[in-house]
């Protein structure tokens, strides 16, 4: 799960969500016509009785995610997807080079602490936003971005987009990056599974 070798990345400018996806706007994009995978409105609750809809989307696949972004697309005609790792990190970091953008400590003051803490997920927007005005960067789900793993950088691309060729002959060639908490922390999942841990997204735009 290296974050090195460090590289130089030039963004192109691009829309980010500045939340992540609720479970309000998952149930109602759920509902949209199917473009090539069933979506559940209902998303699992892991115990708990009943969910907020202010709370953030959890227990959503890799694929789950990019049939929400294509659902959405098509009803909206915007081209909306996942966010490539390099644009979630340069949104993360939000011009800082800290272990988080606001610091290099991470409080139940400044993030709520769900995957590493296993408290409860709290509303989208709880916690003061980055310099960028992103909210939840940092703590409640970890969050699904478009690429497929790598256990390192090695040619990756410069260009800020999504790192599509395949690792070849590996177990994890079928495993898209997992990204939050520390600014530079990886980690990956398996594309159609749900990953054991509070796991959400937020959706990228295209600028025209």
């Amino acid at each position: 799960m290296s974050s090195e070798p460090k590289h130089l990345v030039s963004v192109p400018s691009f829309y980010l969500g500045k939340y992540e996806i609720t479970q309000a706007q998952w149930r109602t994009v759920a509902r949209y016509g199917k473009v090539k995978h069933d979506l559940n409105p209902d998303l699992p609750h892991y115990g708990r009785d009943y969910v907020r809809a202010s709370e953030p989307a959890e227990g959503v696949s890799w694929v789950e995610a990019v049939e929400f972004c294509e659902r959405l697309s098509r009803k909206t005609k915007r081209l909306y997807r996942l966010p490539s790792e390099a644009e979630w990190e340069y949104t993360c970091r939000a011009g800082t080079t800290t272990y988080y953008h606001f610091g290099e400590e991470l409080t139940p003051e400044n993030a709520a602490l769900v995957a590493q803490y296993n408290q409860e997920l709290q509303d989208v927007g709880s916690f003061p936003p980055n310099d960028f005005g992103i909210y939840d960067m940092h703590g409640n789900v970890l969050e699904w971005c478009a690429d497929k793993w790598h256990t390192n950088y090695e040619q990756a691309p410069a260009d800020g987009s999504m790192w599509e060729t395949p690792l070849d002959f590996s177990e994890f060639k079928h495993y898209r990056v997992i990204r939050g908490w520390k600014s530079a922390r990886r980690s990956a999942g398996e594309a159609n599974a749900r990953v054991q841990s509070p796991i959400g997204f937020r959706v990228a735009c295209f600028i025209p």
